[in-house]
C-alpha cells in the first residue's frame, strides 16, 4: 500500500528530476 505510493513518488521524482 505505502510501498506503491513511495515507488510512484520515486519514479515521478526521477522523471521530474
Amino acid at each position: 500500500m505505502l510501498s506503491k505510493g513511495v515507488l510512484s513518488a520515486r519514479i515521478f521524482t526521477l522523471f521530474y528530476g
